[in-house]
């Protein structure tokens, strides 16, 4: 058993997959550590920022409610 972290983003349903390494959405980003994932949040954030300083995104459409949340991997299970 192994322990990885992905990111999710709080939906209209609710919690959801937030963060994916496809083309077409399904399968989640894993992250090693929590401060991987962390990382990755705050260049999120810091991009959203840049696009409302620079008028590319209204500050009302802001989409960052995310969080980090532990994925146990068991051995038979494939992972990225």
């Amino acid at each position: 058993m192994k322990v990885k972290y992905k990111i999710e983003r709080e939906y209209i349903y609710g919690w959801d997959d937030g963060c994916f390494n496809d083309d077409n959405g399904i399968v989640p980003t894993l992250f090693e550590t929590e401060e991987e994932a962390q990382k990755e949040i705050d260049e999120h954030r810091e991009a959203i920022e840049f696009a409302i300083k620079t008028g590319n995104m209204d500050k009302d459409s802001r989409d960052d409610n995310l969080r980090i949340t532990e994925v146990i991997i068991h051995s038979d299970e494939k992972t990225n």
